[in-house]
C-alpha cells in the first residue's frame, strides 16, 4: 500500500510551477530554473506558497540588464503577464536598483547583475521582507534582529517569485533550500524548502 509522501516523510520539492507562468517561460534543470525570450513582463511562480515562518530563499541570474529581472514574492492569481511588485499583494526587487510593491517604486536599493546572488528574506508572521546582494542586505536591513525591512506590508499566503523583462534571453535558477545556500541565511531564518515541513 502506496502513502502520501508526506506520511513518508517526504516532502516533495518547491519548483517553479509549469501551471503559474507566462506562456513563452520554460523551465529546466529539475525545476530550478526559468529562461524566456519575449516582450513584456513574464512572472512565474514556484508550486508552494506560506504564510507563516521566517523563511530565506537566493537568486542567480544569466545576462541582466536594466530592470531586465525581478525577485520577490508573489500571491496567487496575479496574471502572469504582470511584474512582480506591479500589485499590492508582491513585492519586487529589479536589477535597476528600485524595488516595488503596488506599482510604486522606492529607490536606492543598489543595482544587481548576472555576476550577483540575491537573497530574499521574508518574515511572514510579521509581514517583513528584505532582499540582499551578495550578501549585503539593502538600506541597512538586519531580518535577524528583525529591523529595517523594506517592506512590512506582506500578509496571506505567498509564494517567492521572478520576473523577467524584455525581449532578450533572460534566465534565473533559483534555490529554495533544496541544495546548500551560497550564503548562510539570517539566524532564525530557514529556506523555503524547510518552511514547508
Amino acid at each position: 500500500m502506496f502513502l502520501p509522501c508526506r506520511a513518508r516523510g517526504i516532502v516533495q520539492p518547491v519548483i517553479f510551477n509549469e501551471l503559474d507562468k507566462r506562456s513563452g517561460i520554460t523551465i529546466s534543470l529539475g525545476g530550478f530554473k526559468i529562461s524566456s525570450n519575449q516582450a513584456g513582463d513574464s512572472t512565474a511562480r514556484v508550486t508552494r506558497g506560506l504564510s507563516a515562518r521566517k523563511l530565506y530563499f537566493e537568486c542567480t541570474f544569466g545576462t541582466v540588464g536594466t530592470d531586465t529581472h525581478a525577485v520577490g514574492m508573489s500571491a496567487a492569481g496575479i496574471a502572469t503577464n504582470r511584474f512582480i511588485g506591479q500589485d499590492s499583494t508582491s513585492w519586487g526587487y529589479w536589477s535597476g536598483g528600485s524595488t516595488y510593491n503596488n506599482n510604486a517604486a522606492t529607490s536606492g536599493a543598489g543595482t544587481w547583475s548576472g555576476t550577483n546572488v540575491i537573497g530574499v528574506a521574508v518574515d511572514l508572521g510579521a509581514g517583513k521582507i528584505w532582499w540582499a546582494k551578495n550578501n549585503v542586505w539593502i538600506a541597512s536591513g538586519d531580518p535577524a534582529a528583525g529591523t529595517n525591512a523594506r517592506y512590512s506590508n506582506l500578509s496571506g499566503t505567498l509564494f517567492p517569485a521572478v520576473t523577467h523583462e524584455a525581449a532578450a534571453s533572460q534566465q534565473t535558477t533559483i534555490n529554495l533550500g533544496l541544495t546548500a545556500f551560497t550564503y548562510t541565511p539570517p539566524s532564525g531564518f530557514v529556506g523555503w524548502q524547510q518552511g514547508t515541513r
